[in-house]
């Protein structure tokens, strides 16, 4: 066919299509990253939506659909997890981490802080699948995925043939279910290409615990599919890149979970450059203390932060550390609902009682942190307090 007769058969091709298309009769499948406002592919606890969900079932495999997960903290940071359709895992191939290496398998320093910026807990996969969208605006981001397999228990029979006697030893063998498996896919949206993957079972190792690292600024469909196997997905992001918000969500879900004394207390950013803390803080369900200096300019204090059973016996405790204070200058503070000031020429400190908590910021340097610059300090610390449950 010659080149004459292929540009008059082009008009025909387009004429056909169009009228196709204007039938209705050519339905398109989902495509990746395709919303379907029926389903509910995200549990819950990821998205922060509430209402059931179904899940997705593997194709040309028997399971129950749907997957529970139970309720992520309501003090971790929310962020923009959009629910999809995951990509049938029939049409991946059966494939080796070898496109790992773009994205992960650094080792992570010591000294890196990382910090939760979303996460679910035990979010179970039963022959079911999960998708969602994530745009990574501040890389690193880092996907921890935290795996719980099925456990079997099998006993393995031997021949006893050394000694004297001979018989049969029983030996019983905890270990993951050969049917437990997950696989996590992620894709470049912009060019729908996987960009990393990591899992459980199969072509994968069985680590409880895994990370991926995303480097590069984008948006991402996260890929989920699995069965017998529990698994938390947490993004946590480098200290230095979180915002305050980020960070102050990430504390207080921490003492949430661990049952320490709430997130009422003083960090870093809340002080001007040049200030650090020395030494490691002491937090317990009822006490949070800690020593923060300026060694440039020579000061630091103490932030002492009690928490009483009962108002009567807080206020107990702040009349018996007032008593404490000696014979410094003391000056009655509009902070707290009973607060006071006291100084001299090497110590300077703040003391007061508000609900069930007294606080006292103590200066003991040369020269002290002034009593104006503490003050600030105990309304920050007071903010918190009036904040938490």
């Amino acid at each position: 066919m010659n080149m004459r007769q292929y540009r008059n058969i082009i008009p025909l091709i387009i004429v056909f299509s169009l009228l196709l298309s204007g039938c209705g009769c050519v339905e398109t499948p989902p495509q990746q990253g395709d919303y379907e406002p029926g389903i509910d592919l995200i549990p819950d606890s990821l998205t922060g939506i509430s209402g059931g969900g179904t899940g997705s079932s593997i194709p040309g495999e028997d399971g129950a659909d749907g997957a529970s997960g139970s309720e992520s903290s309501e003090d971790v940071l929310p962020v923009p997890v959009v629910e999809v359709t995951p990509n049938p895992h029939s049409n991946v191939q059966v494939h080796t981490p070898q496109y790992q290496n773009l994205y992960t398998q650094e080792v992570i320093s010591p000294r890196t802080v990382l910090i939760p910026v979303y996460t679910t807990e035990e979010r179970e996969f039963l022959n079911s699948g999960t998708a969602f969208l994530y745009t990574v605006t501040t890389p690193p981001v880092y996907v921890v995925l935290s795996f719980k397999p099925k456990m079997d228990t099998i006993t393995k029979v031997f021949d006893k043939r050394t000694g004297d006697k001979e018989g049969t030893v029983s030996l019983d063998i905890t270990r993951p279910s050969p049917y437990s498996w997950l696989e996590m896919i992620i894709y470049d949206t912009e060019t729908g290409n996987p960009v990393a993957s990591e899992g459980f079972g199969k072509v994968y190792n069985e680590d409880p615990e895994k990370t991926v690292v995303l480097r590069e600024s984008g948006t991402y469909q996260f890929d989920f599919w699995g069965s017998f196997i529990n698994s938390t997905i947490t993004l946590k992001i480098p200290l230095e890149k979180a915002t305050e918000e980020q960070y102050q969500a990430a504390l207080r879900a921490e003492s949430k979970a661990s049952g320490k004394l709430g997130f009422v207390y003083l960090i870093l950013p809340d002080l001007p450059g040049g200030w650090s803390q020395t030494g490691d803080s002491e937090h317990t369900a009822t006490l949070y203390k800690s020593t923060l200096t300026n060694p440039a300019a020579g000061s630091r204090f103490n932030q002492v932060i009690q928490k009483f059973p009962s108002e009567s016996e807080a206020e107990s405790g702040y009349n018996t550390l007032k008593d404490e204070i000696g014979h410094l200058t003391i000056r009655t503070l509009s902070v707290g609902e009973d607060g006071i000031s006291y100084e001299s020429v090497r110590k300077n400190g703040i003391l007061y009682k508000k609900g069930l908590m007294v606080v006292q910021l103590d200066s003991y340097s040369y020269p002290p942190v002034p009593v104006s610059e503490l003050k600030r300090y105990a309304e920050i610390i007071e903010g918190r307090i009036e904040s938490e449950p």
